[in-house]
């Protein structure tokens, strides 16, 4: 398990490895910034404020769904994939692989809504109910 952590922790702040990584040194720059101690309760307050306040004001980008929902943040390697977030910045799918889609990928939005029914057939992008199904478009 350390093994699989300290490998994920490398692939982060490894420059190469990542397309925008100037992104990741600022926001972690900006967290560092908050705070000479960081608690479990500190952390969960910034979260809890981010919600707060897309909430408030009722703008909710998909960072909301990513700090508020779980399922945006399971698996071991945590990667999101989306070729289409600049017109579709809603469409990410969860790879529970270092890098490709399997059967175990999935659409956060739907394992939220109804884990049971998700389908690993279409890697996680529909729930099936008998001859119908769902699927999660940018709008809705």
């Amino acid at each position: 398990m350390f093994q699989l952590i300290e490998m994920v922790w490398d692939e982060l702040f490894h420059k190469s490895a990542n397309a925008g990584f100037d992104n990741t040194k600022d926001m972690l720059i900006k967290l560092l910034e908050k705070s000479e101690t960081f608690t479990n309760e500190l952390l969960q307050q910034i979260a809890d404020e981010f919600i707060q306040e897309c909430e408030t004001s009722n703008e909710y980008p998909w960072r909301y769904y990513y700090v508020k929902y779980p399922e945006y943040r399971q698996g071991s390697y945590g990667k999101l994939s989306n070729s289409k977030a600049a017109e579709k910045p809603y469409m990410f799918s969860v790879l529970q692989t270092k890098s490709q889609w399997s059967s175990n990928t999935y659409m956060p939005f739907l394992k939220a809504a109804d884990d049971a029914h998700l389908s690993k057939e279409d890697m996680g992008q529909r729930l099936i109910y008998g001859a119908a199904h769902i699927i999660c478009e940018n709008s809705s």
